[in-house]
């Protein structure tokens, strides 16, 4: 299977303050982002 981008995404200040309240010490909203979709496969099934 190839790989993919996902095309950026816009967000309000304060959207993305609250998102990043939420992750681990050291792990970025792109990493978040990765390995949540994954999950989301599985749990449309």
């Amino acid at each position: 299977m190839k790989s993919a981008s996902f095309l950026s995404l816009r967000v309000e200040p304060e959207l993305r303050r609250s998102a990043e309240q939420v992750l681990r010490e050291d792990e970025t909203l792109s990493a978040f982002t990765e390995s949540s979709l994954p999950n989301a496969k599985k749990t449309t099934l």
